[in-house]
């Protein structure tokens, strides 16, 4: 009957069904239904993902779409994914030592990346670029076909010649036609505008902007418009550059000079564009007690070199609730929502302290957080967040290399693989997750890889044993994604850059939606998670370490392991011969001390 009815109602009937494999399924039933949805797939799989992903700004092709972020939604609840590290093809000549000139330490990556699809093609291109000291890496992935290319400034092992930040033109923002361009800024001043083509070396650096001398250079950022802005910042003023222009050296085309003297001596932390028109900036104080809120600036309407901008808002954040011990803290970053149903600027805006804390901010609304996502086991810094839509975000802490994960749903959660097992029940092994969502509780990752002190910088991590190899236990210093609907986060450790693919086991051993296609021959790390305990159950909530592994790494072996249910089949706790007790398993005590790391990470 269902194949009698009009290709529009049809149409509309198919976007309603709660997976992609069931419009699949409904194809497969009749020649005339296969030829029916392949009529309509674009209109039948872009229905299903606005309808199941509201939030997630996702593109064409849709029938691919629906199936990565249906695969994307169950690795997440799963708590599945795949992490390797980006190892670059290795530069004759290059430096042979990360702390060379006396350094104590490596570099701190800044990384952004980008991915755009070509609806004729249905071929992803994806662009991801890093600093790595003095040098710049990029990588350039389309189809399967993979191109790297490297810039290296004079003496780029000296400390005062390190990136500080790196941000990728966009292809809107983008004016070399022959490849890409990116915007970086260096510890020794030096604000660039640079172009390459991929898997070429033929860096040109295109304009620079100069600021006076005697100016401080606290942060950057920049907009993004189709003609974009620069923002360099410090504790007194704005220098406002176009970031196009036909001239090599530029000056600033207006000096927004922040009114009246700071009454806190500081310097700004990091600063964001919210729009075109409005930048927000967060400070450091540097003496006192008192919490150094985020300012937010008009910046429509000041063009003249001489004008004084007032603090149109001020973020103030909450430390007087529940732990927080109140005195001098500050945001680290600063990272705002993407909110596809208004199709407006985003009011929604996330940042990470030095307390530990992240909080969102609705700039619409108050000028206090609306809501606070907190650890009670890891209170470190944060050092970098990454949202994903309105579903989640993550956010990178300054200590044990530790990667947090928190669920916010803003609008609620439409698609839950959980609730359409019985009509998909083959192609899961084990069954709905009786932990995890259902009992709100998210993970901590730690990116506990081996290192190795004084080696060189381009030894992949996998080679770096030894006497003096350790487990990595330091800051997690920026986190990007392609896109919202990307299953691909980048993280960057001391010294490397690590990638983790959202993917789940069996889907990568079936192939099933082409999932082999994001691997490659790069060896694969194992990590290690637990969940953290939900609040107001730090003390009864069991913190339970589980460690990552194939399953053919356990064949013929006596390790005792246990999968646990709703989890990907990576994931087992070891377990002592004849014992009941799992390795692994502790708690929070019952009353945890007020003094800051008394929680200490599992061993």
């Amino acid at each position: 009957m269902i194949d009698q009815l009009p290709q529009e109602l049809l149409e509309q009937i198919l976007g309603y069904l709660p997976t992609a494999s069931s419009i699949t399924n409904v194809s497969q039933v009749s020649q005339k239904l296969y030829a029916s949805v392949r009529k309509g797939e674009n209109v039948i799989f872009h229905d299903f993902v606005k309808r199941q992903f509201p939030t997630i700004d996702a593109a064409p092709p849709w029938q691919k779409a629906a199936f990565g972020l249906t695969s994307r939604s169950r690795a997440w609840d799963r708590r599945a994914f795949v992490a390797r590290e980006c190892t670059p093809p290795r530069v004759e000549g290059e430096q042979t030592t990360p702390n060379g000139r006396g350094q104590t330490f490596g570099f701190m990556p800044v990384i952004d990346s980008y991915e755009v699809t070509s609806t004729s093609q249905s071929m992803r291109r994806e662009v991801l670029a890093w600093g790595a000291g003095g040098r710049i890496v990029a990588r350039t992935v389309q189809g399967k076909s993979t191109k790297w290319s490297s810039f290296s400034f004079p003496q780029d092992d000296r400390p005062e010649n390190d990136i500080l930040d790196l941000r990728l033109l966009r292809p809107h923002q983008n004016r070399n036609e022959r490849g890409e361009s990116m915007f970086i800024r260096r510890a020794n001043r030096e604000l660039a505008l640079l172009q390459w083509t991929p898997g070429e070396n033929d860096w040109v650096i295109i304009s620079t902007y100069l600021v006076p001398a005697e100016t401080a250079i606290d942060c950057v950022d920049i907009s993004e418009d189709d003609e974009p802005l620069v923002a360099v910042c410090n504790s007194g003023s704005i220098h406002l550059f176009p970031l196009h222009t036909s001239k090599a050296k530029n000056r600033a085309k207006s000096v927004l000079l922040l009114a009246g003297p700071a009454t806190t001596k500081q310097r700004k932390r990091c600063a964001k564009f919210l729009s075109s028109s409005r930048l927000a900036i967060a400070p450091q104080y540097l003496e006192g007690r008192q919490p150094a809120p985020i300012e937010v600036f008009d910046i429509k309407a000041t063009e003249s070199p001489s004008t004084h901008i007032h603090v149109s808002q001020q973020l103030e954040p909450n430390v007087s609730s529940g732990t927080h011990v109140s005195g001098r803290i500050g945001a680290n970053v600063l990272a705002t929502i993407d909110d596809t149903t208004a199709g407006e600027d985003s009011e929604l805006l996330l940042s990470g302290w030095s307390d530990g804390v992240v909080r969102m901010y609705d700039l619409r609304i108050s000028h206090n957080p609306i809501r606070e996502f907190s650890d009670p086991v890891d209170d470190g810094q944060i050092f970098s967040i990454l949202p994903i839509g309105q579903e989640r975000f993550l956010a990178g802490s300054h200590q044990n290399g530790c990667l947090k994960t928190f669920d916010m749903r803003l609008n609620g959660r439409v698609y839950d693989y959980t609730a359409t097992h019985s009509s998909s029940q083959r192609f899961f092994s084990r069954g709905p997750p009786k932990t995890g969502r259902k009992s709100g509780r998210d993970i901590n990752i730690f990116l506990a890889v081996t290192t190795q002190r004084g080696a060189p910088a381009s030894r992949p991590l996998h080679l770096q044993r030894g006497a003096r190899a350790s487990t990595y236990r330091g800051s997690l210093y920026s986190l990007t994604s392609p896109s919202p609907s990307s299953p691909t986060i980048y993280v960057g450790i001391e010294n490397h850059v690590i990638q983790i693919d959202f993917i789940n086991s069996d889907d990568l051993q079936s192939n099933r939606g082409g999932m082999r296609d994001l691997m490659d021959d790069r060896p694969i790390l194992n990590l290690s998670c637990y969940e953290r305990p939900r609040t107001g159950h730090e003390s009864t909530d069991p913190v339970l370490l589980k460690k990552q592994t194939w399953q053919k790494d356990l064949v013929g072996t006596d390790k005792g392991h246990h999968n646990e249910p709703g989890w990907d089949e990576r994931w087992h706790m070891e377990q002592l011969r004849g014992s009941k007790e799992k390795s692994g398993s502790w708690r929070l005590p019952a009353r945890p001390s007020n003094r800051r790391g008394s929680a200490s990470r599992p061993s």
